[in-house]
């Protein structure tokens, strides 16, 4: 199985983290409301070009976010001294 990743697919991402989001919502487990995903949330200033979709062998297969500053969530941290993960998500 050949891994690749790509931050340049804002619609495969955000359909991955719908679909998982759905997912987590069916089984009882509330995580993310699926209807807040969108291209707009979480994409913004501080994770554009920063949100990733892993692809197994092509096909979508998982998604997150590194981020290396978060002032909304981390005012006090300076930019590129931490990596933040954010909306990691696996397909099922």
């Amino acid at each position: 199985m050949t891994y690749t990743f790509r931050n340049d697919q804002t619609d495969e991402f955000i359909q991955v983290i719908q679909e998982v989001g759905q997912w987590l919502v069916d089984n009882g487990q509330m995580m993310w409301g699926p209807g807040t995903l969108t291209a707009n949330n979480p994409v913004d200033d501080y994770t554009r070009g920063n949100h990733f979709v892993m692809y197994a062998d092509e096909l979508p297969a998982a998604t997150f976010i590194l981020q290396w500053e978060d002032p909304p969530y981390y005012p006090n941290v300076s930019t590129n001294t931490v990596g933040l993960i954010h909306k990691v998500a696996i397909r099922r």
